[in-house]
């Protein structure tokens, strides 16, 4: 895909985060300085992001995402990627009451597709907007419970929103048992993803979760 378009700022993204996920960190480098030669603002705010939340680095990356995110209020992958950083400061809830309030139709237009749905119900949850994460909840729980094996929402469906969800809204059982099920049909979760989602938090001592944890 390089060689076919040299100059494709997505593609160059895309190359640097396989790399870092592979730790070929001079690849990643050559990935990001590309970046830099094209003047890709929002894709190296993202590299940057990728890059921090590998290291560690919550804030950092957070304020990348923030201003991803200041710029496109509806970037689905910004949303999701927010909602899986630990620990968030008050500055920062306020910049993401802002966002979720400044478009009014925002909840009501979102689809529980490519992880939209559970991002924006921990996000609630994390502001203590409890009801309206719930009420989302109940809108798409049959959705990501339909498994439809041929449909466009086949791999959302089988991804994991529907357990974050529930844990997020202290749905502790159904959570447990959503996340038990999808090992069972040989969904790999990820086993990094877990241990620093802070989605999980209500679940995270329960000995069930462990076990998945530890399997994974």
């Amino acid at each position: 895909a390089e060689k076919l378009d040299p100059d494709n700022p997505d593609v160059k993204l895309t190359l640097a985060f396989d790399y870092l996920s592979l730790g070929e960190e001079r690849l990643f480098s050559e990935k990001v300085d590309d970046l830099r030669r094209l003047n890709a603002g929002r894709e190296l705010l993202w590299a940057d992001a990728i890059r921090a939340y590998r290291d560690d680095q919550p804030e950092r990356a957070r304020a990348a995402i923030l201003k991803v995110l200041a710029e496109d209020p509806k970037d689905v992958w910004a949303m999701s990627s927010l909602s899986a950083l630990r620990g968030t400061p008050e500055q920062a809830k306020e910049s993401l009451k802002v966002l979720l309030t400044a478009d009014p139709e925002l909840l009501q237009a979102a689809d529980p597709g490519y992880r939209a749905g559970d991002a924006l119900i921990c996000l609630l949850a994390q502001l203590g907007d409890r009801e309206r994460a719930k009420a989302l909840t109940q809108r798409w729980e049959p959705v990501w419970r339909s498994r439809q094996a041929f449909s466009w929402l086949a791999e959302s469906a089988r991804y994991n929103s529907l357990a974050r969800s529930l844990s997020c809204i202290d749905r502790k059982e159904d959570a447990l048992a959503e996340i038990e099920a999808l090992v069972y049909e040989g969904l790999n979760i990820g086993w990094r993803d877990m241990a620093v989602d802070p989605a999980y938090d209500a679940i995270r001592d329960d000995p069930r979760f462990r076990a998945v944890s530890d399997k994974l």
